[in-house]
């Protein structure tokens, strides 16, 4: 007789002891934690970004209540300011790279998504011309009822002409919005939002602060550093750095006291 195996479903309170243990687990392994928002991303397009985080980053949802339970207690300094940082749906990244490095590319990282009834339009909504994969029937009366030009092409619809169903800023219609989902045309870009991050050493970084670039930080270093040479000249403080800089100054300064005085070398 063939062995019966039994699967034994997770109760709530399991399930939830589960998931507090991985936060844990993951807090305590990787030095970074960062907290996003993912609202309006599509689980598929939510998978992409796990493989492109791979081998970087580990990524989890949880809920608000169940994640400030698995990290309020735990001994990581700045905690509490991360906590504070906690968005209403919730992605937890998990990582040993720089939070800056993470944070381009989760930030970089978009989703394409339909546009709901009452939505603005981030920008501008074009159907394009050209053939479509929908045969004549309810299709065509929705389409000739926004007053998109249409014509029967090899027993399809095809769009005889260009036009911006939305300007930038409008609000759709339901109408709008079902056309648009039935032409497959999914205008509004949705992802991530990072709401903070905490480092190793208990820093916390707003997304203010994670948005600087390297080549932004580069330029800041180089304006510091000239500032830093032109105060130390000033100061005539002498350093490898100055002292070049310091002997021509006196040397321009001796000669124009020189020539003010009527002073000649000959």
């Amino acid at each position: 007789m063939p062995e019966v195996v039994r699967t034994v479903r997770e109760t709530p309170r399991q399930r939830k002891a589960r998931i507090i243990g991985r936060i844990r687990e993951l807090a305590g392994k990787y030095p970074v934690i960062m907290f996003a928002d993912f609202g309006g991303m599509p689980s598929s397009d939510f998978q992409r970004l796990r493989k492109l985080l791979a081998g970087r980053a580990k990524i989890m949802v949880a809920k608000k209540r169940i994640a400030r339970v698995a990290l309020s207690e735990m001994d990581r300094p700045g905690m509490d300011r991360l906590l504070d940082a906690i968005p209403g749906q919730l992605a937890i990244i998990f990582t040993e790279e720089p939070p800056g490095r993470i944070f381009r590319v989760v930030s970089n990282f978009h989703a394409e998504v339909p546009i709901k009834p009452g939505q603005e339009a981030q920008e501008d909504v074009v159907i394009p011309a050209g053939p479509t994969d929908l045969p004549p029937g309810p299709a065509l009366s929705d389409l000739k009822a926004l007053d998109i030009p249409t014509k029967i092409q090899g027993g399809k619809i095809a769009v005889t002409k260009r036009i911006t169903i939305l300007k930038k800023g409008e609000k759709a219609s339901q109408q709008v919005a079902d056309v648009l989902k039935l032409l497959g045309i999914r205008p509004i870009r949705v992802s991530l939002r990072v709401t903070g991050a905490l480092d190793g050493t208990g820093l916390f970084y707003s997304p203010e602060i994670l948005a600087i670039g390297p080549e932004e930080v580069s330029k800041w270093i180089s304006q510091a550093a000239a500032s830093a040479l032109r105060l130390a000249v000033e100061a005539a403080f002498v350093t490898p750095e100055t002292v070049g800089l310091l002997l021509a100054l006196a040397r321009a300064r001796a000669s124009a006291l020189a020539g003010a005085a009527g002073f000649n070398k000959t």
